[in-house]
């Protein structure tokens, strides 16, 4: 028997089965809070499920609004109404957590992209990516393909409200995104990385790589530079991503030494295989 301290309280939600008119889903949709993107395509393919007699309420996911009494699930469903004229019955849950939008829907199709984008962030793909790489890159000292750490939409979350400097990051590898492309979650995220050991240093880092001014022609900077272009031009398959980061830690870390070279490179396989380098 639980004691009374252990006793479980249930959740102060209420849900009802409500008749949505196109009037009461307009009313609905003008409660609406932060929520993703309308996708006009499933819109209709909803309307069509409705209009065509196939649309089966009682299989239908609930309509939820949170305890501010927001919007925060059904938009899609709302607007096929609205666009049909029809009516239908919903069940309508409301009082929900307003945290309840960080982990909504986390089971189907919601990508990070676009939890980041109910959230209004800019960047929101870009944004996506780092959180990603910074996760893995923490777990496994490295920035390769395939994100084989689990990352929920909270922890995400957490990463950001933790890490808040990536989104300088992002604005500050415009320009290396730009002049050199390559993925900009990538440039991003090295920055993030590199700015933590030295801020200044990352900023001249990357400032210079992108525009190429006031370098040696056998500075790492330049070699760096020269081997993206190459990739960037060529009609090579785009690098990938573990030995990307590698060559600019390298390069990075040539630079923060004074060190200069003719080349630059790293073998990631093989009998010479190359120990994946840690930025100093």
């Amino acid at each position: 028997m639980p004691t009374a301290k252990t006793q479980r309280v249930p959740p102060t939600t209420t849900s009802s089965w409500e008749l949505v008119t196109p009037v009461i889903a307009q009313q609905m949709l003008e409660s609406m809070g932060p929520n993703q993107k309308v996708s006009q395509g499933h819109v209709d393919y909803l309307a069509g499920a409705m209009k065509s007699g196939e649309w089966i309420e009682a299989a239908g996911d609930p309509i939820r609004f949170n305890d501010q009494g927001e919007l925060i699930d059904g938009q899609h469903r709302l607007w096929a109404i609205i666009e049909t004229g029809l009516s239908f019955f919903f069940t309508v849950t409301r009082g929900l957590p307003v945290e309840a939008m960080g982990v909504l829907d986390t089971g189907r199709s919601r990508s990070l992209k676009a939890f980041l984008e109910i959230a209004k962030e800019s960047y929101s793909g870009v944004l996506s990516a780092v959180i990603y790489n910074l996760n893995e890159y923490w777990n496994t000292g490295e920035i390769a393909k395939g994100w084989s750490q689990r990352l929920s939409t909270r922890k995400a979350f957490v990463i950001l409200q933790d890490h808040a400097g990536v989104r300088d990051s992002i604005v500050k590898t415009l320009p290396v995104q730009h002049a050199l492309h390559g993925g900009h979650g990538r440039w991003a995220t090295m920055h993030y990385i590199l700015g933590v050991i030295d801020y200044e240093d990352a900023d001249a880092f990357f400032e210079k790589l992108a525009t190429g001014d006031s370098i040696a022609s056998n500075s790492p900077i330049a070699i760096l530079r020269g081997r993206m272009l190459d990739v960037r031009y060529s009609n090579r398959q785009k690098m990938a991503q573990r030995d990307f980061s590698a060559l600019v830690f390298k390069a990075w870390n040539m630079y923060r030494t004074g060190e200069t070279s003719k080349q630059l490179s790293f073998r990631g396989g093989g009998a010479r295989q190359e120990e994946y380098p840690r930025p100093v």
